[in-house]
């Protein structure tokens, strides 16, 4: 070859097209996936990460565990979780590792035990709760993902606000008062829990959630 030109751009649709009209011949990360003209040129690898939301326990409503799940129960897990969404969907926040235990999760919608949770908490179809503001990247997935959420609750008692941030301005703009529920993508140091689970350590600097455990 006599040459190789390296570019970065953070506009995905820009960098898609110019893929699409054959001007980029590689692309390490950052494009539209779904509207990728050639399906058959990607080439997947393995990579120690998850992309997951959390909640906020800022406000004492969302720091009740019960209320937590409940919500999460009403959710339709398995549509969210789906492969017309991700790549490799997973229920676990951390990813499998040898001789260690699988954790326990939530794996499929159970509404009369998401309910039940709710009202346990003294919260009945989520009457009393603050509203739940949903965070997440202006990205044609996460706006999908967001609109299930606001649908699966339209029969609580609560207010749901979808706010879309531009991805360049995201972890900027997040703030534990300020939204319900927020997204990540984390990528592990060592193969131990402790890369993900130091997320939720009181001493971290990149705890964003108010929980601490």
């Amino acid at each position: 070859m006599d040459r190789l030109v390296i570019e970065f751009s953070d506009d995905a649709d820009a960098i898609t097209q110019r893929f699409n009209a054959g001007e980029t011949q590689w692309i390490e990360s950052g494009a539209n996936y779904n509207t990728i003209g050639d399906p058959f040129s990607f080439q997947l690898t393995p990579q120690f990460s998850t992309t997951f939301m959390y909640f906020s326990a800022a406000k004492p409503a969302f720091a009740n565990p019960l209320v937590r799940k409940g919500l999460t129960l009403l959710l339709p897990l398995e549509e969210m979780r789906s492969k017309e969404l991700f790549l490799v969907p997973s229920a676990q926040l951390i990813p499998g590792i040898p001789y260690y235990p699988k954790a326990s999760s939530l794996e499929k919608q159970d509404i009369p035990e998401g309910l039940r949770a709710l009202e346990s908490a003294g919260f009945p179809k989520g009457k009393g709760l603050p509203p739940i503001v949903i965070e997440l990247p202006k990205t044609e997935t996460w706006s999908k993902i967001s609109e299930m959420m606001k649908t699966a609750w339209k029969d609580l008692q609560v207010q749901v606000i979808i706010k879309e941030i531009d991805s360049d301005q995201y972890f900027d703009l997040l703030d534990p008062k300020e939204f319900t529920i927020a997204s990540i993508s984390w990528i592990g140091d060592y193969a131990d829990p402790m890369t993900f689970l130091d997320l939720w350590n009181s001493q971290s600097s990149l705890n964003r959630s108010a929980f601490a455990s």
